[in-house]
């Protein structure tokens, strides 16, 4: 009996210390989650108010951005997808002139290489809808080059209102590195 209150209050100490990890840990989940959708919006957002603002693109509309959860399954339209194909990575689809973000890719590239990444990637894919309505079809990997030089040029003229530093710039160089593929985007 004596053991037990001495054991006790350490216990219970002990119990409140996992619990505030615990709970921490959820807490900044929380918060990189709303972090990540508050990137995807602030992005977004400038890109489509951009569009509009542009004298070359009035004549279309931007594409709708749709922010999918893991294991979602895509039917029709962009690779006609009889089955139900997963969604594995963001993507432009010219059929429905939609912009996909794969929200595991989008997390995955937030906590690999900063929140800068997720404007890039989204930059990219509008760089992909300006190809579609201007009619540019270039081979692999040019078309993929083009659409990476335009989105670049889109995250540097809207740096200062979507808060990317110098420090987001050089997580943008590193994530086109990673990107980099002889078949895809060129070389990293």
């Amino acid at each position: 009996m004596k053991i037990m209150k001495k054991i006790a209050p350490l216990l219970i100490i002990f119990f409140l210390i996992i619990f505030a990890v615990l709970d921490s840990n959820q807490f900044n989940k929380k918060k990189k989650k709303d972090l990540i959708e508050q990137k995807i919006d602030q992005t977004t957002s400038w890109l489509i108010k951009n569009w509009y603002a542009d004298e070359a693109l009035k004549e279309w509309s931007p594409p709708q951005v749709l922010t999918v959860p893991p294991g979602t399954k895509v039917y029709g339209a962009c690779g006609d997808y009889v089955k139900g194909e997963k969604v594995s990575g963001s993507y432009y689809c010219g059929a429905s002139y939609s912009i996909v973000l794969d929200h595991s890719q989008i997390k995955y590239f937030f906590e690999e290489f900063g929140p800068s990444s997720i404007a890039k990637i989204i930059a990219h894919e509008f760089s992909h809808a300006i190809q579609d309505v201007k009619e540019i079809r270039l081979k692999k990997p040019m078309h993929e080059l083009q659409a990476d030089c335009m989105a670049g040029i889109l995250v540097s003229k809207g740096s200062e209102e979507l808060g990317i530093t110098r420090e987001g710039l050089i997580e943008m160089a590193r994530f086109a590195h990673h990107m980099g593929g002889s078949n895809t985007h060129g070389s990293g």
